[in-house]
């Protein structure tokens, strides 16, 4: 049923991208027709080369056909300069219907005019280099016709980029109907990249809790990289997002994230099967890649630019090698072979789509985000049934463990206390993998649950920009806890299972405070709470630093999230005669009951509550502050009354010793 799913929301994506194309200089545009609702204004345009709107319509005869989407630099024309699109449409009873026109990215800035009537700009238009700035993102211009023919007029100008011109077709249609799509497409690359942003996360936890599988780390960092490449094309969520970036940065987020997705491809297909690998072309790939990424990074983008087309040839033969690898594993019947040819070949096929649709060799659509998503989903199962077969060969052989124990009751002491310490640690690595598994299962639901909400809202024809960015902060806001969660689990799994590890140092209390505080205002400030620090003097704490800001970074978190609007969280300390100091965080917040801290404090148990905004809580990040406080020779207190507030105090020797 998933992959049912998935092939339907790609068809409707693709039904959608075709609908109501058109290949004439010249077109009609009928608002009531149902076949055409929104129309893609591929094909033939009225080009004006080294020439504006007012200038072109001065001198039609100067008029040359060019296709689009294209760049100029594929004609006649050279790579940098400027010139002027016209199209016209006629319009079957569009006056007086609210019209609307959306473009994508155009290189590398424009204006645009229906008829003389300026609509709006994306970068800086101009004649010179100097005059001109570039930019992209993608815009929507709303069209009140006023006569049966409609004048598009497009100025375009490139001085920054290899290739200049209109290399996306806008889509044109009513109003209501470009938003529509807008909002479609808008959720559908929204819920990708919070899927991929939410698995690499899940994976890295799984590397720091099990370092020998360096794998892990590898899919992980894949799946960031598509993180980059998703929110950097298309509809660009960076730029929908309002994250500041600069167009430079845009450009090489977008090829740096094609070169890391490849890169880290092929080395997470290496480390599923390293049995396989040539290592020397494995190295020569690595450097190769690494060598694109620097050039990109420091070469200005005009120049910079130049690297994409032999890239592209690049990334063909990385798919070739990657393909010899995946023929060799199938025939040497790998476990798991079959599951990484399926993934391959679904995001080479739609890679390879998006390849030669970028250098217009064929007329398709862009699938680039469905391919990474089905990939790195397939690739996601194709791990969890590795380290599930993993796990049951460590339960399998705990088993067998102790039924030796059982049958060696006769042997030498040496010996029988040995097996009793494999069998022990195997216990409690059991142990901890049970608890690990219970608390990521447990926080991982509420955001793939919203995810999943979000995935919903597709179909609703009325939603609008701003409910849309409501739900995208709601999914950032679970992302941000998730983020939290995942940091106390990897730290406290590490602490069970290797020990606590510290470094202690002299450390100014109040500097640590106040940075902790900073990190926190933003959050405090959005749910109307006083944070604050009333510590005034230079106190200093021998303890670890980390350690440290572990602790503060947990008890203020969790005060914000148990605080209503409009209450207090302050932070302060007591110097308790010559060798201690105590610090405390107290709220105004909705309190604890006493069985709920004898939890914590006395049966190390965690447990689910949530905020006062809904958000979820644990008691992971309480225990691992107890936890830290008494290693550091500290004593750990809760106070609370239910209603009224909780008041977390501890304390922490001031001097070594």
């Amino acid at each position: 049923m998933r992959f049912q799913f998935l092939f339907l929301v790609l068809f409707s994506f693709f039904a959608f991208e075709t609908y109501g194309k058109e290949s004439e200089s010249v077109l009609e545009f009928d608002p009531n027709s149902q076949e055409a609702k929104v129309i893609e204004l591929k094909g033939d345009w009225e080009f004006f080369w080294k020439m504006d709107a007012n200038e072109a319509r001065q001198h039609p005869e100067k008029a040359q056909l060019i296709h689009v989407p294209s760049s100029w630099s594929t004609n006649e024309y050279g790579r940098t300069g400027y010139g002027t699109y016209h199209k016209r449409i006629i319009l079957k009873e569009g006056k007086g219907r609210v019209l609307a026109i959306k473009f994508y990215s155009l290189s590398s800035a424009y204006r645009m005019y229906a008829g003389t009537k300026f609509l709006g700009s994306v970068g800086k238009f101009s004649k010179t280099e100097e005059g001109s700035s570039p930019d992209y993102h993608p815009s929507v211009f709303e069209i009140n016709p006023e006569s049966d023919t409609l004048d598009i007029w497009v100025e375009v100008s490139n001085y920054q980029y290899r290739q200049g011109g209109m290399w996306n077709a806008p889509y044109f249609g009513l109003l209501s109907d470009i938003m529509m799509r807008q909002t479609y497409l808008l959720i559908m690359h929204g819920a990708l990249l919070g899927a991929l942003l939410i698995m690499g996360m899940y994976f890295l936890a799984f590397y720091y809790t099990k370092t020998n599988e360096k794998v892990n780390l590898v899919f992980a960092l894949l799946c960031i990289a598509g993180v980059f490449r998703v929110g950097a094309t298309g509809e660009m969520l960076i730029r929908m997002l309002e994250i500041p970036i600069s167009w430079e940065g845009l450009v090489r987020t977008e090829f740096i994230g094609l070169v890391f997705m490849l890169m880290f491809g092929v080395l997470y297909i290496q480390n599923l099967f390293p049995k396989d690998v040539n290592r020397k072309v494995s190295n020569t790939i690595l450097i190769v890649n690494i060598a694109f990424t620097v050039l990109y990074l420091f070469l200005p983008i005009k120049w910079g630019s130049m690297l994409i087309p032999p890239y592209l040839v690049f990334s063909v033969a990385q798919l070739l090698y990657l393909l010899n690898l995946i023929v060799k594993v199938l025939i040497a019947k790998r476990n798991l072979a079959v599951l990484a040819a399926i993934g391959y070949f679904i995001v080479t096929g739609m890679g390879l789509n998006d390849i030669l649709l970028s250098q217009e060799l064929i007329n398709s659509v862009y699938l680039t985000p469905f391919g990474i998503f089905l990939f790195t989903f397939i690739q996601a199962y194709t791990l969890t049934r590795k380290f599930s077969g993993a796990f049951s060969d460590v339960e399998h052989l705990s088993e067998k463990l102790s039924a030796i124990n059982q049958d060696q009751e006769r042997t030498i002491f040496e010996r029988t206390s040995r097996l009793n310490e494999q069998a022990e640690d195997l216990r409690r690595i059991n142990s901890v993998k049970d608890r690990i598994f219970s608390i990521v299962a447990h926080d991982l639901r509420a955001p793939i649950k919203s995810l999943g909400s979000v995935l919903n809202f597709a179909e609703d024809p009325d939603i609008t920009i701003d409910e849309l960015r409501k739900y995208l902060r709601g999914i950032r806001k679970n992302v941000d806890s998730l983020n939290l969660t995942l940091e106390n689990l990897l730290v406290w799994s590490t602490n069970q299972v290797n020990g606590v590890q510290s470094v202690a140092e002299l450390l100014d209390v109040r500097l640590i405070v106040n940075q902790k505080i900073e990190l926190y205002q933003i959050q405090a400030e959005e749910k109307g709470i006083r944070l604050e620090s009333l510590i005034r003097e230079r106190y200093m704490v021998y303890i670890d630093s980390n350690h440290l800001k572990i602790i503060l970074r947990n008890l203020i978190s969790n005060a914000i999230k148990f605080t209503p609007p409009g209450g207090k969280i302050q932070v302060a300390a007591n110097q308790l005669g010559e060798t201690m100091l105590e610090l405390s965080v107290t709220d105004s917040g909705v309190g604890m009951p006493e069985n709920i801290i004898k939890k914590i404090l006395v049966e190390g148990e965690m447990y689910t509550s949530y905020g006062t905004k809904n958000e979820k809580g644990t008691g992971l990040g309480l225990m691992l502050c107890k936890e830290y406080v008494e290693y550091n020779g500290g004593s750990f207190k809760i106070e609370s009354t239910p209603g009224a507030g909780t008041k977390v105090s501890f304390t922490l020797k001031t001097q070594a010793g």
